[in-house]
């Protein structure tokens, strides 16, 4: 499917609403807060830093997307936002149950700048990539790296709280020492093991679980406003791939072999004055492919219901599918500009059109 800017404002509101709510969030929390370098181990706060950075970022791409009319949004950036997101929903999710049960009459989990770092954002960044980032692909195989960032942190804060040094703040969650042994030197007698795999457990685990919610809703999205498109291979390929086909000169453009000979046996309306041959020209003739020209066959995908499919004569699966057969048509007509050709297109029943 062509880029539409109908598909890119959705991603651009909603990343510039999580940039705006970010904001305010982490503005809110220096004004609170007497330390104003400590609040940064928190990974809540690192976690908010970072998607109100991606969803910046995010808004930029998209403004260019929309202004030159191609989309820059790439699956690497989605990747990344992905990451941030996940690390939201897991201090959402953390804050719920594992915080709160902890320490059931502390009240200041959703107050101030804490409604929007355990709430308002994390709900905002995945609503937000979820129903509006849909523009761009993201394939199976990346909902596994937000658990690299959980247990980059997670390692981070462990070894932190057996090396801290003397006087300093050993395990500021209290997750694996208790109250009165937060600050170092370390009691390791105090060490709280069940604890502590219990919070390993529910970052590691919220983190794969997140990720492949939100990436299989996201999918979801997608595929209900973009439509649904493989290569030969089997694979995705990107809506930015029809567009980077060269222009040159169709040298063969049928839609049957009737209507190549009509096309063959009317004469030139130029008139030349010599009455001599001139050799024909060259350009843009269609590559060989196997024993002769490309020949690719539009019709019915016998794999995606109601979808049309671009297929090469021969071959053995489909270039590409389409929800429309005049979209199957354009993809080929382009195909035949690039690489050479002709096309067959076939009627619903799978006959060849005359």
């Amino acid at each position: 499917m062509k880029f539409s800017k109908k598909h890119a404002v959705p991603g651009l509101i909603g990343n510039l609403i999580v940039t705006a709510l970010g904001v305010v969030g982490i503005v809110m929390l220096l004004l609170e807060s007497a330390d104003k370098v400590g609040i940064f181990q928190y990974f809540t706060v690192l976690s908010n830093v970072l998607v109100t950075l991606a969803s910046f970022i995010g808004a930029i791409l998209y403004i260019a997307s929309i202004a030159k009319g191609k989309n820059l949004v790439k699956e690497g950036f989605q990747v990344f936002k992905l990451i941030c997101v996940v690390c939201t929903a897991v201090t959402f999710t953390m804050v719920l149950a594992f915080l709160m049960p902890r320490d059931p009459s502390n009240d200041i989990w959703y107050k101030g700048s804490q409604l929007f770092m355990h709430a308002i954002v994390p709900i905002a960044s995945v609503a937000s990539f979820i129903l509006l980032e849909y523009m761009t692909k993201l394939r199976f195989r990346f909902i596994f790296v937000p658990i690299v960032a959980a247990l980059a942190y997670g390692a981070y804060y462990v070894i932190f709280a057996f090396t801290a040094p003397k006087g300093s703040m050993v395990d500021w969650y209290g997750f694996m020492f208790d109250a009165s042994n937060r600050i170092a030197p370390v009691d390791a007698s105090k060490f709280e093991l069940g604890t502590f795999f219990l919070f390993i457990g529910l970052s590691i685990g919220g983190a794969l679980a997140f990720g492949f919610v939100i990436w299989l809703l996201n999918k979801i999205v997608h595929l209900i406003f973009m439509g649904y498109t493989i290569n030969s291979e089997g694979e995705e390929v990107g809506d930015e791939e029809v567009e980077e086909l060269s222009e040159e000169p169709v040298a063969e453009e049928s839609t049957s072999n009737d209507e190549a000979n009509e096309k063959e046996e009317k004469p030139s309306s130029k008139t030349t004055t010599s009455k001599s041959k001139t050799p024909k020209s060259k350009v843009g003739a269609p590559k060989k492919y196997k024993d002769g020209a490309r020949v690719y066959h539009i019709a019915r995908s016998k794999f995606v219901s109601r979808s049309w499919q671009v297929k090469l004569a021969g071959g053995e699966k489909a270039i590409k599918i389409f929800p429309t057969q005049a979209e199957a048509i354009d993809y080929a007509k382009k195909l035949v500009r690039s690489q050479g050709g002709s096309i067959r297109i076939h009627s619903m029943k799978g006959q060849l059109r005359k």
